[in-house]
């Protein structure tokens, strides 16, 4: 029995190439079309505990139960990140315009100008690759949570509200707790995935379930403001009109 020695499908009895991917059959003793050619690619996880295959996005072993920790000498991803973001702040490099262009801004008018240091620690936080040990997510939980400003959904209609930032600030600010808080929820999800069973999911759970709530709380204060807003100036037109009329 020969098999390809590229593909390693079964070849037909005197078969000169092989009727799967088409590559000739014969060649050197070492690769003659007899010996089927196996290539491995990747890495395989296993239980330390049991030795069973894991999933990669398994932090608990399936078959005994183990939690899977990260390995004392390593050194966290979540440090890292962390590292790297006040490495990014540190370089922070403030772009001002001209007066005019700042009140123009301020006052709603002109170019809403993002920071080049705020982009980049927007882009890290959305390209930070969900933590693999239970160790790693709790940490990066409790990082997040203390960096998501829930008061950036907060609505700010004048530049006295906004604590003299301009909009781009505001906005600026805005899309970094959207970051945050949609990376809490991709590494709640995969904790939930994992390790739902332990003691240390509670954790998870609350941190996200609390930043979640009170962003939630902000949006609707907000979306209830403008809506009173609305209301508000319709009713001073139609009073307006009636009194006119």
């Amino acid at each position: 029995m020969a098999f390809c020695s590229k593909c390693g499908k079964e070849l037909a009895e005197g078969a000169q190439f092989c009727a799967s991917c088409g590559t000739p059959v014969g060649g050197t003793a070492e690769n003659d079309g007899t010996k089927r050619v196996q290539k491995f690619e990747g890495e395989i996880r296993k239980c330390p505990g049991c030795g069973a295959v894991l999933q990669s996005f398994q932090a608990v072993c399936p078959e005994c139960g183990m939690e899977l920790r990260g390995n004392a000498n390593a050194v966290s991803s979540v440090k890292q990140f962390a590292d790297k973001l006040m490495e990014i702040e540190s370089s922070r490099v403030e772009e001002k315009d001209g007066v005019g262009s700042q009140i123009a801004e301020l006052y709603g008018f002109g170019k809403s100008k993002v920071n080049k240091t705020d982009t980049a620690i927007i882009s890290l936080i959305k390209t930070f690759p969900v933590p693999n040990t239970i160790e790693d997510i709790v940490e990066f939980m409790l990082l997040a949570e203390n960096n998501l400003d829930v008061s950036a959904f907060n609505l700010h209609l004048l530049p006295s509200v906004y604590g003299g930032k301009s909009r781009a600030e505001k906005k600026t600010e805005k899309a970094t707790a959207d970051a945050w808080l949609s990376k809490m929820e991709q590494v709640y999800k995969k904790a939930e995935l994992s390790f739902s069973a332990s003691p240390l999911f509670q954790q998870v759970k609350d941190l996200y379930e609390g930043k979640k709530k009170k962003a939630e709380m902000a949006k609707k204060i907000k979306l209830g403001l403008i809506i009173g807003i609305v209301v508000a100036i319709i009713a001073f037109y139609v009073v307006l009109f009636s009194v006119a009329g």
